[in-house]
């Protein structure tokens, strides 16, 4: 199905580029750049990925909090209880 494109001269001297170089049509090179492009959008980083370099990066209290909590839950559970 036809097509049509507009492209600035920079990208179109890169189209033409890349067409001689494969020995293969402009045609062929842009099918292949969405076909490529859908691909890499179907592997987009999850919203994991995209933040993990800012997790556990903000100012953190004591180094043993996830140690000490269970015991610190239970004995404040007990002192709740007794002060019933």
């Amino acid at each position: 199905m036809p097509t049509s494109v507009r492209l600035d001269p920079e990208t179109l001297a890169t189209l033409r580029r890349l067409a001689r170089a494969r020995q293969t049509t402009q045609s062929d090179i842009i099918r292949e750049a969405v076909a490529a492009y859908g691909v890499a959008d179907d592997k987009a980083p999850s919203l994991f990925e995209r933040i993990q370099h800012v997790l556990g990066s903000g100012p953190g209290g004591p180094g043993d909090r996830s140690v000490d909590t269970g015991r610190k839950f239970t004995a404040l559970l007990r002192e709740r209880k007794r002060d019933r």
